[in-house]
């Protein structure tokens, strides 16, 4: 007995001949061409978090990895409109943008950088008071120490 000859699943796919796979499979693709169009016009930061969702009724739904990429996605909308009317001839009236954090991947590179903001001088306070109703001479003098230095990083005015 000899086992069939391997075909590649692309092949495969392409000989599928039941309608609904097939309709499925030809969806599958539009939106995977729209989406590479969509990333390539989108700015080089913003491009790896974003996801086509849909096109329904004239409008394009993107999805972004966190909270973080929504503004960006929204104030990127009307150039990305223009621009794939322009280049592309695809007319989108309107831009959804919403959160799917199941898109988030691990890679550091990717994650928006924030700098943590230091602690202001309300915060000093706090724990210069702190330090001052602690009866534990070396709890009380570490807080001190700590609300020193926060002054310290705080910037001249």
């Amino acid at each position: 007995m000899s086992t069939p000859p391997a075909i590649s699943v692309g092949h495969f796919l392409d000989q599928v001949r039941n309608s609904t796979l097939k309709s499925l499979l030809s969806q599958a693709r539009r939106q995977a061409g729209l989406e590479a169009q969509v990333r390539e016009l989108l700015p080089a930061a913003l491009a790896p978090h974003v996801r086509v969702g849909g096109f329904r009724d004239k409008r394009l739904i993107l999805l972004v990895d966190s909270q973080e990429w929504v503004l960006p996605a929204r104030m990127s909308a009307d150039l990305l409109r223009g621009e794939l009317a322009r280049r592309h001839r695809f007319r989108v009236e309107a831009i959804e943008v919403r959160v799917a954090p199941e898109l988030a991947r691990g890679d550091a590179r990717h994650a928006p950088r924030r700098r943590p903001r230091p602690p202001g001088l309300a915060a000093a306070e706090s724990l210069a008071t702190a330090a001052r109703s602690i009866e534990d001479p070396r709890l009380a003098e570490a807080l001190m120490r700590l609300a020193a230095k926060v002054q310290q990083t705080q910037p001249d005015d």
